[in-house]
């Protein structure tokens, strides 16, 4: 009797401790989920661990990559666009830095000084993500936002299709694996495409992401002055601007049309806030 008695105690026991692991790990998922869809722009670096054998979590702005996870198939197919403003009816202004090379890290520390959000189109390889996963790094940890600028910077007019897709995805596993993200949003080499590289990247998932301000910080001569001018004149809500890492000027302009811009009631932040309120957010992933 008195066996049969100390049994079921610890059949109690062990059904009691079960049910607490159980309920506390369902309620952990439940509330990393709701954190995430509440709060989309809150970094969520290593919350794929511990998700079984899922490769990917969704959130409003990107998918998380688990470690050495490949991206392809983490994307839906979307219509060809390319995207020239984001939401017009938004006080708000997209700052995009291209390339990679030449990186005037001066540009970083003050947006991170700052508090901007951005987004930056780093090259996957030519020595730019491939050579310097701390780049990577350091831009995701400053708030940026790190999508596709393809894998060899090549001109994407006149490619195969297949040519298109293997050198996006060579870049965006190149990213990836430092990242562990991947936004729906691309840039080919000076904003330039035709049909099919359009159709083959929105094929992978991908918006085309092109702008209609610029810096003009690829021209060699060119002067503070007249790059300030240059987006200043034009500016207007949902704009997105363009600059490079390693251009002219780049930061010398930054540092005088961020506060200039803010000044004028606008928030200088990221393309996906951006694009809040039109239909060229994340899709859910396959």
């Amino acid at each position: 009797m008195r066996k049969s008695i100390t049994a079921v105690f610890v059949l109690i026991f062990i059904s009691t401790v079960v049910t607490a692991f159980l309920f506390n790990t369902n309620t952990k998922q439940e509330q990393v989920f709701r954190d995430i869809y509440d709060n989309p722009f809150r970094e969520i670096n290593g919350l794929v661990a511990g998700y079984g054998t899922r490769p990917f979590t969704l959130t409003t702005t990107y998918v998380v990559t688990g470690a050495g996870a490949d991206p392809r198939g983490s994307l839906k197919p979307v219509s060809p666009v390319d995207i020239r403003t984001g939401n017009t009816s938004l006080m708000r202004i997209a700052l995009t830095i291209d390339d990679g090379w030449n990186a005037d890290m001066r540009i970083l520390d003050l947006l991170k000084s700052s508090g901007i959000r951005f987004t930056t189109f780093l090259i996957g390889g030519r020595g730019i993500s491939d050579a310097h996963p701390e780049f990577l790094q350091a831009i995701q940890d400053a708030g940026g936002e790190i999508c596709n600028h393809t894998n060899e910077h090549a001109l994407m007019q006149g490619r195969s299709r297949e040519f298109v897709v293997n050198d996006i995805w060579k870049a965006q596993g190149t990213i990836s694996r430092t990242t562990h993200r991947v936004y729906p949003y691309i840039r080919f080499m000076g904003g330039s495409f035709d049909n099919t590289s359009l159709a083959a990247a929105a094929g992978e998932g991908f918006y085309h992401v092109h702008w209609n301000l610029s810096c003009g910080d690829t021209v060699t001569g060119n002067t503070v002055e007249r790059q300030v001018a240059n987006v200043l004149n034009g500016l207007s809500p949902g704009s997105i601007i363009l600059c490079h890492w390693g251009g002219h000027n780049t930061y010398e302009v930054l540092s005088i049309i961020i506060p200039e811009i803010q000044r004028r009631g606008f928030e200088v932040t990221s393309l996906t806030r951006v694009l809040e309120g039109t239909p060229y957010l994340l899709n859910s992933p396959r």
